[in-house]
């Protein structure tokens, strides 16, 4: 269990590395696999999957990248694993075919089909609002940039800033 674990963890480094090109070329494996591991560990130890906000701001100190951009590829993460799950699910179902009707609560498992397509309308609908941010980056940079456009709330401008750097970050679904 330990090579299982170990090359998912190696795995999942080389598909960050992928997905943070756009921003940065050739980060550093040790970097990129110790802020993994430490996300993990924080994610273990405090509810809430705070480890997945902790890896892109260790990342984006230690490589010196905008850490809004770096969580925007945690996002595109979380989003590809769970298209995985809803494609090896599907093969399941179309590969294994079985009897439900001895199912006793045939409520629940309508209420799951539901669900799963629900999640898969959502999942869909992300990637394309993702895809429309990603295609339009220079039109927003403009419009926030814009002298009548530009907040006048501290607030309000720093905000802006992260959006357009988490946009900047989704660059790889490009």
């Amino acid at each position: 269990s330990t090579i299982v674990g170990l090359s998912h963890n190696i795995f999942r480094c080389i598909r960050w590395r992928y997905l943070l090109n756009p921003m940065k070329r050739n980060i550093g494996f040790y970097n990129l696999f110790s802020t993994t591991i430490i996300g993990y560990t924080v994610s273990w130890l405090i509810p809430g999957r705070l480890g997945e906000v902790v890896r892109p701001v260790l990342l984006g100190q230690r490589e010196k990248i905008s850490k809004s951009a770096a969580f925007a590829t945690i996002v595109i993460e979380r989003f590809l694993d769970g298209l995985t799950v809803i494609f090896l699910f599907g093969i399941f179902l179309f590969v294994f075919r079985f009897d439900v009707s001895h199912v006793s609560n045939q409520h629940l498992l309508a209420a799951a089909k539901y669900g799963g397509f629900l999640f898969t309308i959502v999942a869909i609908g992300t990637f394309i609002f993702l895809l429309i941010l990603v295609q339009n980056k220079e039109r927003i940079r403009a419009l926030m940039e814009h002298k009548e456009n530009r907040p006048k709330s501290f607030f309000i401008r720093k905000l802006s800033e992260i959006f357009y750097a988490f946009v900047e970050g989704a660059a790889v679904l490009k």
